[in-house]
């Protein structure tokens, strides 16, 4: 195996990384996505992009296993330094020790590279291509004219990877960047479908990997921190009391993502609070309507923030859209003094946590529900009217109620939905039932949906 790393201290990081997710859960297509394009004879250039944490790391040094190449973590410390590691590990490739006295120019690094792939395969893998980016704005015109002159005629494998979602897309995939028409492909990585997070979670219950997700989604580093052995209650403690290692997780996202964190934090404090509207928002933040619109785009662009418009609505609300942000401007933001010193009620705090559970467990099934029912279900509320779920397929006209009780009456609230609105079909969702109806389903029936990947068919013309 040929994979050049930065010294002890990475290839100690990247072998870490490998081991916490050794089972590379759910990866299967991205992983596919690489080794078809490996064995293409062509020259590659390919873009892999996606929020921090979500395994693109994990996934590169994967693919790189047994190959002929170079993986290279960038830094902020300078292109020089930068390009003097490539250097160095490209020396250490081909045994051309004169490679590591050559100038340290990103341009001359990739002169070299083109005449070392001329014939033979080898594969770049630049992580966190964005640093590069920031630290000197001409290195996607340098690689450019390098593509165009040389390594497009090479057998190069390049692999630009970047967690900067906004700077990837604007500098690398733009029609407006350098590089736009010469990337041979591109995909961003989301997180993991509900029905494989059971995996890191072996031996839980159906409501606990529910309360995973609730608290954390599915990105797979966040999963990989809690201890199966554990229970959930204990884990979460563990995460993000202080010292935790989700404690101080959002500020360093923000901190890295964007120039004035403050004024985001007012907004995402606003949107967990309850304020929807854009005028709330603003108000809460201390900024005009404008300002407050732009800076939610941003927070949409990071998928941080959604804008949604409920069934019977016209103007859109925003929501937290991430749930680690969600909890921790819930639980942990609002309570920094106490947790500070060492006080983990809020942590503890059940009605407060099961009032959460209970309004995930909506997002749930309507983030998911063309998954689980082969139709998208939103929101209703029009006038003094407020229906968890609906939606239309092919005429079929579907609505439905989402309860965080294990003790639901569905025949009660099937008549309270015919009263609310005229349907075809009217489901409830609950953790469990005391009575039940047609199309009532349980939490647990409803992972086994998601983890066998059918579907629930509610009306006879949907698919």
């Amino acid at each position: 195996m040929e994979i050049l790393l930065p010294g002890a201290l990475i290839f100690i990081y990247l072998l870490s990384i490998i081991l916490v997710e050794s089972k590379f859960i759910d990866r299967e297509a991205e992983l596919q996505w690489l080794e078809e394009a490996y064995k293409s004879p062509a020259a590659q250039m390919l873009v892999l992009y996606g929020r921090r944490r979500i395994g693109k790391t994990a996934l590169v040094v994967w693919f790189l296993r047994g190959k002929r190449g170079i993986y290279h973590m960038c830094t902020y410390d300078s292109i020089e330094k930068n390009v003097r590691e490539l250097l160095d590990k490209l020396a250490e490739l081909t045994r051309l020790e004169y490679l590591r006295h050559l100038e340290p120019r990103f341009d001359v690094f990739l002169d070299v590279l083109a005449r070392v792939s001329a014939e033979e395969r080898v594969v770049l893998a630049l992580d966190e291509f964005q640093y590069l980016v920031e630290l000197d704005p001409s290195i996607p015109s340098v690689l450019q004219r390098a593509w165009d002159l040389s390594l497009s005629r090479t057998k190069i494998f390049l692999i630009l990877v970047g967690s900067s979602v906004g700077m990837i897309e604007e500098r690398v995939l733009s029609r407006k960047s350098p590089l736009y028409g010469r990337r041979t492909g591109s995909w961003k990585m989301g997180e993991l479908p509900p029905g494989r997070i059971r995996e890191f979670l072996p031996g839980w219950n159906s409501v606990d990997v529910f309360k995973a997700w609730a608290v954390v989604g599915g990105v797979p580093y966040y999963l990989s921190l809690f201890d199966a052995n554990r229970g959930f209650e204990e884990n979460l403690l563990r995460l993000f009391r202080k010292g935790g290692p989700l404690y101080e997780e959002p500020m360093f996202l923000l901190r890295e993502e964007l120039r004035e964190p403050r004024v985001y934090v007012s907004i995402l404090e606003a949107i967990a609070g309850g304020r929807h509207a854009l005028g709330e928002i603003a108000d809460w933040a201390g900024l005009d309507r404008s300002k407050a619109s732009k800076y939610l785009w941003v927070l949409q662009h990071l998928e941080i923030v959604r804008r949604e418009v409920p069934v019977g609505k016209k103007r859109g609300l925003y929501y937290i859209s991430d749930n680690l942000f969600q909890f921790w401007f819930r639980f942990v933001y609002p309570n920094l003094s106490a947790l500070e010193q060492g006080d983990v009620r809020p942590l503890q705090d059940g009605e407060a946590l099961s009032q959460y559970f209970g309004e995930m467990f909506e997002e749930f099934i309507r983030r998911y529900s063309p998954s689980i029912f082969g139709v998208r279900l939103g929101k209703y509320v029009k006038g003094n009217v407020d229906i968890d779920l609906a939606g239309e397929a092919h005429g079929c006209r579907i609505y439905g109620e989402v309860k965080w009780s294990e003790d639901v009456d569905a025949e009660t609230v099937m008549r309270n939905l015919v009263r609310k609105a005229e349907g075809d079909v009217y489901i409830v969702v609950a953790r469990g039932f005391r009575k039940r109806t047609a199309n009532s389903y349980t939490l647990q029936e409803i992972f086994d949906v998601l983890e066998s990947g059918s579907r629930i068919k509610l009306c006879a013309e949907a698919t």
